[in-house]
């Protein structure tokens, strides 16, 4: 049931009179919060990226911003290589520098989870 709710909130979104037009990108980047709507706001933001740059213009802030937003938790290799096919330059810096982070801190986290975490 989330799953059909979720796609139909973020459906809802091409629909002025239920969202504002302003609020498209807010409710996107809320359902990639969760863990789950993480990967439906990335799925449905790729397949509706034509009618969104015609709705708001390529040029729009708002619209830039949507890829880095919602890939601002990605941290694996196959994230990198899904936002490395859209070539979103911004999102693919993020996604790089989450993998380095985590190849660079890992060993210390863990160490300190295990000595201080029953």
């Amino acid at each position: 049931m989330l799953f059909k709710d979720v796609r139909l909130l973020l459906e809802a979104t091409k629909d002025e009179t239920v969202v504002k037009s302003q609020d498209l990108f807010t409710v996107v980047r809320y359902v990639s919060y969760n863990p789950v709507g993480r990967t439906m706001a990335w799925d449905w933001t790729t397949l509706n990226w034509d009618y969104l740059v015609n709705r708001y213009t390529i040029n729009d802030r708002n619209l830039g911003r949507l890829p880095n937003r919602i890939t601002t938790t990605y941290n694996t290799k196959m994230q990198l290589e899904i936002t490395l096919s859209l070539n979103w330059k911004q999102a693919l810096e993020t996604v790089r520098n989450n993998i380095e982070w985590i190849q660079k801190n890992e060993a210390e986290i863990k160490a300190w989870l295990e000595s201080n975490v029953p």
